[in-house]
């Protein structure tokens, strides 16, 4: 299984979605959080470099992985990769024991978190797969367009 994250924002505030897929890129899961509050300046103060790490890392891409973990019906253990759409979500990794955390770059650059560039390595043929089914656009867009129509559709 594959996982895909991204977020939109939206209202001034920020709400991630995660996709888990099968080989196929076929839905197993489908997950997102409430909205999360922009961070203030007083918590842009306190968190200084930290910032990016905790809203994007922690709140979103953690509190989705979490989520994903603890439905019964989803081995995590399963899941050979996350793909993330923003560089500063990677924070994700200090949470996902041996699974790769990767973003790649709107040019097909691989970024990892800090001391884990061999993800990079343990992707690329699953990145190729991905890329004969579709692309990592249309799964972000899907991601995107289900928050939108669970959040937003009335």
């Amino acid at each position: 299984m594959f996982g895909f994250m991204t977020y939109i924002e939206k209202d001034g505030g920020l709400i991630g979605g995660y996709l888990l897929t099968n080989r196929e890129l076929s839905p197993v899961q489908f997950g997102h959080t409430s909205k999360i509050s922009l961070p203030s300046k007083l918590e842009k103060i306190l968190h200084g470099v930290q910032l990016e790490a905790k809203w994007y890392g922690d709140l979103i891409a953690g509190t989705l992985y979490d989520g994903i973990r603890n439905i019964e019906a989803v081995d995590s253990k399963s899941i050979e990769a996350i793909f993330v759409s923003h560089g500063e979500m990677l924070h994700l990794r200090k949470r996902t024991g041996d699974i790769p955390v990767v973003c790649i770059s709107q040019t097909g650059e691989v970024a990892t978190y800090k001391n884990h560039q061999y993800d990079a390595e343990r992707v690329a043929p699953l990145l190729a797969d991905i890329n004969q089914l579709s692309s990592l656009d249309e799964v972000f867009l899907r991601i995107i367009d289900g928050i939108s129509e669970c959040i937003y559709s009335t």
